[in-house]
């Protein structure tokens, strides 16, 4: 089941996951939950493999890195942000905030408030990336489908300032079935040097 955790800061992993890695199980960040500065290949905060992964109610992870997923990296798992934050996290590959991946399954990636601001990629999706295998569909939604509230960063996620060297500075998808819902929330001076700077659909 989903855990709460409050971690410590600066650590590291070969393996993945430099502060957390969770095999089979889910994980949730929540409570003012921190992550920072931790360095792996995959996750370079947190790494989850055939589960789920959860920041809620100010978690945050940030200034990790990573090959890919600064913050997270999910594998056959879904991601769901709800009051989290990633900020100023890094990677080489893909996905500097999050990255999720699946051969096997389905994905959902919900990013319903919070924000992921201010990461950075050298490859693909500045703050999201998500690539998906034939057969496997990948959804990503942003904001819930009913706005209300006048708190922006508790109602609306905010998706800026993240940059990719390649494409989608915000988000990028890769897959023959990915889709992009966006309902509530601002994606805004997210920057791609070669192509889409907020969303880049790869199919």
């Amino acid at each position: 089941g989903a855990n709460a955790y409050s971690l410590p800061t600066a650590s590291s992993s070969t393996l993945g996951g430099g502060a957390v890695y969770v095999s089979g199980g889910n994980f949730e960040l929540s409570g003012s939950g921190l992550v920072e500065n931790c360095t792996s290949i995959n996750g370079g905060g947190v790494y989850v493999n055939n589960g789920d992964i959860i920041i809620s109610s100010e978690g945050t992870v940030k200034g990790c890195k990573a090959t890919s997923g600064g913050g997270m990296a999910v594998f056959s798992g879904n991601v769901t942000i709800d009051g989290g934050h990633l900020i100023n996290n890094q990677v080489s590959l893909t996905g500097g905030g999050i990255y999720a991946s699946s051969d096997t399954m389905n994905l959902l990636i919900s990013v319903l408030s919070g924000s992921i601001n201010g990461n950075t990629t050298l490859g693909n999706g500045g703050a999201i990336g998500v690539e998906v295998g034939d057969g496997f569909a990948a959804h990503v939604v942003i904001g819930k489908e009913v706005c209300g509230g006048d708190d922006e960063t508790h109602s609306h996620p905010i998706i800026k300032d993240n940059t990719a060297t390649d494409n989608g500075g915000g988000i990028y998808l890769k897959g023959k079935d990915v889709t992009l819902d966006i309902y509530c929330g601002s994606l805004h001076q997210n920057i791609a040097i070669n192509n889409a700077g907020s969303a880049d659909l790869d199919q």
